[in-house]
């Protein structure tokens, strides 16, 4: 998942805005999905990645299946949910790296508004890459009361507000160690309360006003990082 930091990121109609992933996990291919406010003004997104490739030490053959360097799609969202999907079936090649650039329109002449100021935006939460559904299940073999409990913690997962339940924590954790190889939790020793982290992302518990997954840094409006937090 990336996030676009502490709460919402207002985007404007028209406007770009782009992330950097270096994708250290085993390849895969995953679903795509835009998480955002209720009742967007904007409905319309399109998607491009860039696959930089990678260098040195990791070079190796690739293992997706064919698909450009250069990928984009155009998706519709619903206003009247949370999240969408906007681009399915990617395939990220581990130790590769990519841009992902994000642009939102409003292209629906049926929306209406309490003013024109309320059409010019959407509020973003997050971009989310999660593992082609159909491909794990086959792969782990889930039971039918599995699938069922699966579903269902991914539509939590997936909405806002983010709601979570240990019964799906467990799944979800079990599913993923068995697929992809887990990497260790590296909170950082000042800026932690503890060496452990949550198993279902690696969120860190951080000190006060610090942030990031690792809890490395101070949030946008404080300074001092030290083992006591920051300022």
């Amino acid at each position: 998942m990336i996030w676009t930091g502490l709460g919402y990121l207002r985007c404007f109609e028209g406007a770009i805005f782009k992330f950097k992933l270096e994708h250290n996990y085993d390849t895969a291919i995953f679903d795509i999905y835009l998480r955002y406010a209720l009742k967007p003004g904007l409905d319309q997104v399109q998607i491009r990645i860039i696959d930089f490739g990678v260098q040195g030490e990791y070079a190796s053959v690739k293992k997706c299946p064919y698909q450009s360097q250069v990928e984009q799609k155009i998706s519709y969202i619903n206003i009247y949910k949370t999240t969408g999907l906007i681009l399915p079936n990617y395939c990220l090649e581990k130790h590769h790296k990519y841009e992902i650039e994000i642009t939102v329109f409003k292209k629906s002449k049926q929306l209406s508004y309490n003013s024109a100021i309320e059409a010019l935006f959407i509020l973003i939460d997050s971009i989310i890459f999660i593992p082609n559904f159909d491909l794990i299940k086959n792969q782990i073999g889930l039971k039918n009361d599995e699938l069922k409990l699966a579903l269902n913690c991914r539509e939590k997962y997936l909405s806002l507000p983010k709601t979570k339940s240990d019964k799906c924590d467990r799944l979800m954790c079990a599913m993923t160690s068995s697929v992809f190889t887990l990497l260790p939790c590296q909170c950082n020793v000042s800026g932690s309360d503890d060496k452990r982290c949550d198993f279902f992302g690696g969120q860190c518990s951080c000190k006060p006003n610090v942030i990031g997954r690792q809890c490395n840094k101070c949030d946008p409006f404080s300074w001092g990082f030290s083992s006591r937090g920051c300022l």
